[in-house]
C-alpha cells in the first residue's frame, strides 16, 4: 500500500513538473476583430496546454454622424395664419421670424473600449476546441449614446418666434410658444440650449464589470508559427438604465413618439453577444 502512495505521488510530481515547463513556456499576440470591435490580446499557457491565460483590450469606441433634412413650411404656414388673424382684428403687429428647412445632425456613438482577462480550457490536445470564461472590463458604463442636434440656424430662428410670441402675449394674452418636449414612453424629454443650438442626448448605461462566458475553435498558442481562431460567446452587463440630460418631469398631455411596452424591452438587454476572429502569431 506505501509503495502504492509512493508511486501515485511520484507520478503526481512528474506531473506537476512537465506542467511547470510547459507553464508560461510559450506566448502568442492575436489581432481581433469581431462585435466588440477591433482589439489586440496577447496568451499563454499556464496548466500544461489546456488551459490558457489571455489578456487584452478592445479598442475605443465606435462614432457614427448623419444629417437629416426636415422642410419648414407648415411652421411657415401657421405662422401666416397668425399674422392674417392679426390683420383681420387690426392689430399692427406681425410675426417677422420665417424658418428655412431644418438640418438634424444624428450622432450615435457604441463604447467599445474594455480590458479584459479570460481563461481557455482545452479538452483535449489534439483539438482547437475550447471553454472560454472571464471577464471584460469596460472603459466607460455608457454602452451605447445618442446625440441629436438641430444646429444653429434653427434654434436661432426658434428663439426669435419666441420673443416675437412672448411680446405679442404681453400685449394681447394670446399666449407664448412652449418649450420643445417630447414623451418616450412614460418619460419627458424637453429639447435643451447647447453652444447656440438644440440638442437631445440619451445613453444606455451597463455595469462595467462584464462576466464571459464562450467556446471557441482555434488555439491562442498555435502549434505553428501562425494560428486562427474563432470564438462565440456572450458577456452580461445587468439591466440597462437609460439616461439623459434632457429628461424633465412627465407630462402625460404630450403624445410619445415610442410606447412605453418597447422602453420596456431594454430590460431584457441584459447580454451582449461576441462573435470574433482573431489573427495570431506565436512569438515563442
Amino acid at each position: 500500500m506505501k509503495r502504492l502512495v509512493s508511486i501515485c505521488a511520484a507520478l503526481i510530481c512528474a506531473s506537476a513538473a512537465l506542467s511547470a515547463q510547459e507553464a508560461f513556456s510559450h506566448l502568442s499576440m492575436g489581432i481581433e476583430v469581431g462585435t466588440t470591435g477591433a482589439g489586440i490580446e496577447l496568451a499563454m499557457p499556464v496548466i500544461s496546454n489546456h488551459v490558457v491565460l489571455k489578456a487584452g483590450y478592445n479598442f475605443p469606441s465606435l462614432h457614427g454622424s448623419a444629417v437629416e433634412d426636415f422642410e419648414m413650411d407648415f411652421v411657415n404656414s401657421e405662422i401666416a395664419e397668425i399674422n392674417a388673424k392679426l390683420s383681420a382684428a387690426g392689430a399692427p403687429e406681425r410675426i417677422g421670424t420665417s424658418f428655412h428647412d431644418i438640418k438634424v445632425k444624428v450622432a450615435p456613438v457604441i463604447n467599445f473600449s474594455s480590458a479584459k482577462l479570460l481563461l481557455e480550457f482545452y479538452p483535449s490536445k489534439k483539438s482547437s476546441f475550447h471553454i472560454t470564461a472571464g471577464a471584460y472590463m469596460g472603459m466607460n458604463d455608457e454602452l451605447i449614446g445618442l446625440d441629436v442636434s438641430t444646429g444653429e440656424q434653427f434654434w436661432s430662428e426658434f428663439q426669435a418666434l419666441k420673443e416675437e410670441v412672448a411680446a405679442l402675449d404681453a400685449k394681447y394674452q394670446c399666449g407664448t410658444v412652449p418649450e420643445p418636449k417630447f414623451n418616450l414612453g412614460n418619460n419627458t424629454y424637453q429639447v435643451k440650449s447647447r453652444k447656440g443650438e438644440g440638442y437631445v442626448n440619451a445613453a444606455l448605461q451597463v455595469a462595467r464589470l462584464r462576466p464571459y462566458l464562450g467556446i471557441g475553435f482555434g488555439k491562442s498558442v498555435p502549434d505553428g508559427r501562425m494560428g486562427l481562431q474563432l470564438d462565440l460567446g456572450v458577456w452580461s452587463h445587468g439591466v440597462p438604465s437609460l439616461l439623459s440630460d434632457n429628461k424633465v418631469e412627465f407630462d402625460a398631455s404630450l403624445e410619445s413618439i415610442i410606447d412605453q411596452k418597447y422602453v420596456d424591452m431594454l430590460d431584457e438587454f441584459k447580454f451582449y453577444p461576441q462573435v470574433s476572429i482573431r489573427f495570431i502569431y506565436r512569438i515563442f
